[in-house]
């Protein structure tokens, strides 16, 4: 059977690993919900989807953020799209091709994330490429950070009780 994956994401260590304390399908929901990532990333402004507003293998998408004090843009495509376990998305920037795959799975009572970066250009602008890469990696360990935080503090049951007012009695 061929999987729709293009490179196998286990061929590569991880670039970065990280460990959430939720459901890899929550996980999952935050990370592919492109209209909503102003609200758990900081640094993102607004984000546009391209065409059909339905998030898909193919969907693109142009995120706006502010590293400093201007909003720069960045379009992005999704090329594979396995939920609730496996997510990619590649950029062109600058003559260069970066892409990240995303890893979800079930451990313990989380789950573990892990992000391989890859990056690929003409052999002349290989050292760019590279540099990008560690730039672009730094950004998405800190992005999947706040997005393992706010998935956290959402699906955890005592964080659930205190901000929902539900203290575990059912009062009918």
């Amino acid at each position: 059977m061929q999987s729709s994956v293009s490179e196998d994401p286990l061929q590569t260590p991880a670039d970065i690993s990280l460990f959430a304390r939720a459901d890899p399908v929550a996980v999952f929901s935050v990370l592919a919900d492109l209209h909503h990532r102003a609200i758990f990333l900081p640094s993102v402004v607004s984000v546009e989807v391209v065409g059909s507003p339905v998030v898909q293998k193919g969907t693109v998408f142009r995120e706006f953020r502010r590293p400093g004090y201007q909003v720069l843009a960045g379009q992005y495509v999704i090329t594979d799209f396995l939920p609730p376990e496996y997510f990619s998305i590649t950029r062109a920037l600058f003559g260069c091709r970066l892409k990240a795959a995303i890893t979800l799975r079930t451990v313990l009572d989380g789950c573990a994330i892990e992000c391989r970066t890859t990056a690929g250009s003409m052999p002349w602008l290989m050292p760019l490429a590279h540099l990008l890469k560690k730039k672009w990696t730094r950004r998405l360990e800190r992005d999947l950070e706040d997005m393992a935080r706010y998935v956290e503090s959402r699906a955890n049951p005592t964080w659930r009780a205190r901000y929902s007012g539900f203290d575990g009695i059912d009062k009918t």
